[in-house]
């Protein structure tokens, strides 16, 4: 389902210090190049970049890893970590244009070690950041959205706790060790598994 400018302009006021959607700019030479530019969430380009935007689909990390972000949907849009292989792994997938959120917010840990420690240590931590994300996608619009989880831990999180809410997919985390082109492949293959019916559209 599409995204309109009204819900884009309430999801970025209300939740765009810790989400984004799956699109960037083309890279420049540098792979890394571009990815913060965030003029595309902007007039006059922010026209096209609505055409892309939808809510079949909805990216989910687990945490802010570095420092707090400052500007509306710039999370996932830096030069910094491996952020840019997703950017070419998602091109001109289903998965292009997403919207792109972390399950657990303001808990900013650049070892996800540590984040799943705290966690098992008191679970009910884990609870209100459950119910931030349903009132997020609630606003999305779109309940037979496929929450797709970046890596293992997320998986888990996702399946044990809204698997009966949402249908609950896993691709690799971004920052798996992998070149580009390899976690591309990768990510192709896992793609395809998702859901056959609606990926072929």
């Amino acid at each position: 389902m599409a995204i309109s400018e009204n819900i884009f302009e309430y999801v970025r006021d209300r939740y765009g210090l810790f989400a984004s959607w799956a699109v960037w700019p083309e890279p420049g030479i540098k792979p890394k190049s571009n990815m913060e530019d965030l003029s595309i969430f902007e007039p006059p380009r922010l026209k096209k970049t609505l055409e892309a935007l939808h809510n079949d689909y909805v990216l989910v990390a687990l945490n802010i890893s570095t420092i707090e972000i400052k500007t509306p949907l710039s999370n996932f849009h830096g030069q910094n970590g491996e952020v840019y292989k997703a950017r070419y792994a998602l091109s001109d997938t289903p998965l292009w244009g997403s919207y792109m959120t972390d399950i657990l917010k303001d808990f900013p840990e650049p070892d996800s070690s540590k984040v799943e420690k705290v966690i098992k240590n008191d679970p009910s931590l884990i609870i209100p950041h459950l119910n931030f994300f349903r009132e997020e996608m609630s606003m999305l619009g779109n309940k037979d959205t496929t929450l797709v989880a970046f890596g293992g831990l997320v998986y888990s999180i996702l399946s044990d706790h809204l698997s009966t809410e949402f249908s609950v997919a896993k691709i690799d985390h971004y920052a798996v060790r992998l070149s580009k082109e390899k976690y591309r492949k990768k990510v192709l293959a896992q793609i395809a598994n998702l859901d056959p019916m609606r990926t072929q559209n």
